[in-house]
């Protein structure tokens, strides 16, 4: 049996940074069954692999609460690991969502929206406003729990693929032997 504190370093291992108290909340309460404060492994297991871990009311527990207020803009750079979030959580929303390109000066307007043909211009509008608008917040503001300095700035099209955009930063980052925690500030 996992007691609270097991449980909160659990969790920290799993998002990697301490999770706040309503993630915490919102955890037991999908994974803790018999409602006991604690956690068996047999609840673990029945629960992890499954989507209701990852996503709440259609959004992974990461997006359901905001992480941070970070008043200088300067300072929301975005990690790999959170990038890396990202990139998941809209590959997992494509596969169960249809959305369609509708914007006129796109090359593919009108076309069903896959992961392959996913740009900032498609990220910002059907991923990354929905999940900050209740919040009010920069999507840095949702995922951080504190001020993220950029290491590194890039620059891009935001009609190039976020695939490739990724598989860019991820090639710099393995480049420069840096780790999950490598900040940049993308323009």
């Amino acid at each position: 049996m996992l007691d609270p504190p097991e449980i909160r370093v659990l969790l920290q291992k799993q998002l990697g940074h301490a999770p706040s108290d309503e993630h915490y909340e919102n955890f037991m309460a999908n994974f803790d069954g018999n409602e006991d404060g604690g956690l068996s492994l047999d609840e673990y297991i029945a629960n992890i692999f499954t989507d209701k871990y990852f996503l709440v009311d259609g959004k992974p527990h990461e997006y359901r609460t905001r992480g941070c207020t970070i008043a200088r803009t300067e300072v929301r750079a975005s990690s790999m690991r959170q990038l890396r979030r990202v990139r998941d959580y809209v590959q997992r929303v494509l596969l169960e969502k249809e959305f369609v390109d509708d914007n006129q000066y796109s090359a593919t307007n009108g076309q069903r929206i896959v992961m392959k043909m996913v740009n900032m211009y498609h990220l910002c509008d059907h991923f990354i406003k929905p999940i900050t608008k209740p919040f009010q917040c920069s999507w840095v503001e949702l995922v951080a729990t504190h001020e993220q300095p950029p290491q590194y700035f890039a620059s891009h099209a935001w009609s190039t693929c976020f695939v490739e955009t990724m598989q860019l930063l991820e090639w710099h980052a393995q480049c420069q032997e840096l780790g999950e925690d490598a900040r940049y500030w993308i323009w």
